[in-house]
């Protein structure tokens, strides 16, 4: 995950975090699909978690569930 969030010129998990919701909200769904399968499992894992503490709204939980589908 540190690799990639110096490759995108993040400086934290949780923007890149934030980049995949906002890579979903924006129909980039292959862009999506690319940036899940360069985690590793506790990355998916944590950005799962991470979605699923944002959940104000239906939806994030449409967002949750594309990426759950991915595993």
């Amino acid at each position: 995950m540190k690799k990639l969030i110096k490759e995108l010129d993040f400086t934290s998990k949780e923007e890149l975090f934030n980049y995949f919701i906002d890579s979903w909200y924006n129909g980039n769904y292959s862009q999506c699909r690319n940036l899940f399968s360069r985690l590793n499992k506790s990355g998916k894992k944590e950005l799962l978690q991470y979605i699923a503490g944002c959940f104000d709204n239906e939806n994030e939980k449409k967002v949750y569930q594309f990426y759950f589908n991915l595993l």
